[in-house]
């Protein structure tokens, strides 16, 4: 005999509130957990969408992400709440971390400290762990100063997690020419999205500036025009340490480049002007919360 399904007075239900952005295959809410006890927890939700639930591909990689998510607990990582299904749909939900997207800010200390923080989080992180997309958007700014690595959709430990099959992964301008090759990448990946993401902190623009797409795919195979463009790019980088330091952490050549240890060691002794990260936080004004979307109700599938 076939259990009876569990009624909602009984069931966990997510209340999608505002919508915060998209992926490539789903889309993300700001809402809340609501247990059997009517106890409301503020959580980020990723949600499949129907035609992703018809793709085996896009279910393991959430199933992937969540996985991952689950082996980090170190500084500078969102972290996961649970993964479930609502209503024939797989939701993945993390802690809603509050603040905005990182972005350039006057104060050269500041934009060191946020990339010395990403780089703390990167060599405390698990043996193995690859983020692959280390870009601003993925990077949170809360109000308090702390920097937190989002979006693991691409993250791996091992080898294993989510985008195991991407051909390509990771955002042009800010992937490593190896990223373009079949080699397996390591963790200098992501010290090179940092890299080309420090120096959008300090100058305002894309390392590659507007035609990033273009130049990234022609630089790929090309050691000395890769490295005479970073040289014309880092002129505007004035500050010596730190224009030597954006160098070797985009030599085209991943031995060459720095560990994040260092980086974020190195980040943190440099003598260099402006307040730091949490002064110029405690001065800014904060973003409104997202626009309501209407609140939707998803109720979790029954056992």
């Amino acid at each position: 005999m076939s259990a009876l399904p569990s009624p909602e007075s009984e069931r966990r239900s997510l209340r999608l509130e505002s919508w915060l952005g998209a992926g490539s295959f789903a889309d993300v809410y700001l809402g809340a957990l609501r247990t059997p006890r009517r106890e409301d927890r503020p959580v980020a939700i990723k949600l499949l969408g129907p035609t992703a639930m018809l793709s085996q591909a896009c279910q393991r990689d959430l199933i992937g992400e969540a996985w991952v998510l689950r082996q980090l607990d170190g500084p500078g990582m969102v972290r996961i709440v649970e993964l479930l299904r609502v209503e024939g749909q797989l939701a993945l939900l993390t802690e809603f971390v509050p603040g905005r997207s990182l972005a350039p800010m006057p104060s050269t200390r500041a934009c060191a400290d946020a990339a010395g923080q990403v780089a703390h989080a990167l060599a405390t992180a698990p043996r193995g762990f690859l983020h692959r997309d280390i870009k601003l958007a993925n990077l949170r700014l809360t109000p308090d100063g702390r920097v937190v690595l989002l979006d693991m959709g691409l993250a791996q430990i091992d080898g294993s997690g989510a985008g195991t099959n991407a051909r390509l992964a990771g955002t042009l301008g800010y992937m490593a020419p190896e990223c373009f090759t079949a080699r397996p990448p390591t963790p200098a990946v992501d010290v090179y999205a940092l890299g080309a993401t420090l120096f959008a902190l300090v100058t305002g623009h894309p390392l590659w500036g507007r035609r990033e797409r273009r130049v990234a795919r022609e630089l790929r195979s090309f050691p000395r025009m890769h490295r005479a463009w970073r040289g014309i790019r880092l002129a505007e980088v004035t500050l010596p340490a730190l224009a030597v330091l954006l160098d070797q952490m985009l030599d085209f050549d991943a031995a060459r480049r720095p560990c994040a240890a260092e980086v974020a060691a190195r980040l943190a002794r440099m003598s260099l002007p402006g307040p730091s990260l949490r002064t110029v936080c405690a001065s800014v004004a904060w973003p409104d919360e997202p626009q309501s979307i209407g609140a939707r109700v998803l109720w979790e599938d029954p056992v």
